[in-house]
């Protein structure tokens, strides 16, 4: 670049000329900190060593692209580490950040819910029996029927006997899964159900109380399914690998529990998958 600064370079005539060369130097000046030091600062004039680019702000963020699965997808030989928000890509239809590491991975858990296997282990206990026996009740727990007829052996006596644990000792139910629990007792308008405590790592995070007096959580349903029967249903929002299940007063009965994928389809669950 050549920059004329002679005495005739000031006349009016040629202050065009002087203002783009000024316009050039200025230019030249800013970029070669930049080119320098090959660091970016933005709102800030201190930058962290060991950043490349470094933004800071009080009251924005950083937005990535937002494209659908499709663009996403057709993104050309696209690095490791490339990151994008894909608006779209989540089982739910919303939207989350995913980043491209041999494939594309969303960098929620919730949002690409896994597939169930083919079959599903389910080991069920019943504890401190009284009316439930032992060798049966866990199988007809699981064996398709949701009205036993009040038969002897789904009859749960209080809420510390005839306790069922079920625990899934191979797959974790994820998020966005759903459990139901079929159960039936005498008078819907008593305090009588079933209490199911839903559990993570050994934590419960949420106990559901089907009695007539109860508010149910976001996620949960009681439907009437006729003939006495009623269904709880829980969308799950945490990860779960075990159920605990109590009578609420006396003489419920607990006829079933299923578990249904993302889409809604009940899953295979045996006692043993082998």
């Amino acid at each position: 670049m050549s920059i004329n600064l002679a005495p005739a370079a000031f006349k009016i005539n040629t202050q065009f000329f002087i203002t783009k060369d000024l316009i050039r130097v200025l230019l030249f000046l800013f970029a070669f900190p930049l080119i320098s030091s090959a660091q970016v600062g933005i709102n800030t004039t201190t930058i962290d060593d060991s950043a490349i680019l470094h933004v800071e702000s009080t009251n924005k963020g950083v937005l990535f692209p937002g494209l659908t699965e499709t663009q996403m997808n057709t993104i050309a030989s696209p690095a490791n580490g490339l990151m994008v928000y894909c608006t779209n890509c989540c089982q739910d239809g919303a939207g989350a950040p995913y980043y491209y590491d041999g494939d594309w991975k969303a960098l929620v858990s919730n949002c690409e819910i896994p597939i169930a296997p083919l079959c599903v282990d389910i080991d069920i206990t019943v504890e401190n029996r009284n009316h439930m026996t032992t060798g049966n009740a866990e199988v007809d727990l699981i064996d398709g029927n949701t009205d036993g007829e009040m038969a002897e052996k789904y009859k749960m006596h209080n809420s510390s006997e005839d306790q069922v644990r079920v625990l899934f000792p191979s797959f974790e139910i994820p998020v966005g899964y759903s459990v139901e629990l079929y159960f039936e007792y005498g008078n819907p308008s008593q305090t009588i159900g079933i209490k199911a405590s839903f559990i993570n790592n050994s934590s419960t995070y949420q106990a559901i109380d089907t009695s007539a007096s109860a508010t149910l959580p976001a996620g949960a349903e009681i439907i009437d399914e006729g003939d006495g029967v009623f269904k709880l249903t829980y969308l799950l929002p945490q990860p779960t690998d075990e159920l605990f299940i109590t009578a609420i007063g006396v003489h419920p009965w607990l006829y079933e529990i299923k578990v249904l994928d993302q889409l809604g389809v009940p899953i295979n669950m045996q006692l043993s998958c082998l």
